[in-house]
């Protein structure tokens, strides 16, 4: 699999799993409702921040964005529903976005590494290590 389809693959849940914190962000409720709508806040904003550079990585590779919201979520590998209403159920889903994410990642970053894109290597080693640090925050919470 080339890095054009795993970029893609990568773009594609990083958009879900920003759409589904951003929904969590709005939907808890609960005595801790400020702790866990800082946290959803702080997944999404950090997952939006960084999805205009991974897009931008594919132009930089010579390849288009898809122009449908169609075919561009086919391209998901995860496919979290964000309907969760328990804060349990938000974060598990939230920790398993950051997860596929984070699989996905390490494919695209071996594979950049071994086309040669030095460039995108290095943009996805420091993505993953935040997503990763995202990961921890959200697990902790469920312990």
């Amino acid at each position: 699999m080339s890095c054009q389809i795993k970029l893609n693959n990568l773009i594609a849940d990083n958009f879900l799993a920003y759409f589904n914190a951003h929904i969590y962000h709005f939907n808890v409720v609960g005595p801790d409702f400020v702790q866990y709508h800082g946290l959803f806040g702080e997944v999404y904003e950090y997952l939006f921040e960084h999805h205009d550079t991974l897009n931008e990585q594919l132009r930089q590779m010579g390849y288009k964005v898809p122009n449908s919201l169609k075919v561009y979520m086919a391209n998901c590998i995860t496919n979290t529903a964000a309907d969760a209403t328990k804060l349990k159920d938000m974060l598990m889903n939230t920790c398993d976005d950051l997860k596929s994410i984070l699989e996905c990642s390490q494919k695209l970053y071996e594979e950049a590494g071994a086309e040669g894109h030095g460039a995108l290597e290095t943009y996805i080693g420091d993505y993953m290590t935040g997503v990763s640090k995202l990961k921890w925050k959200v697990d902790s919470c469920l312990s």
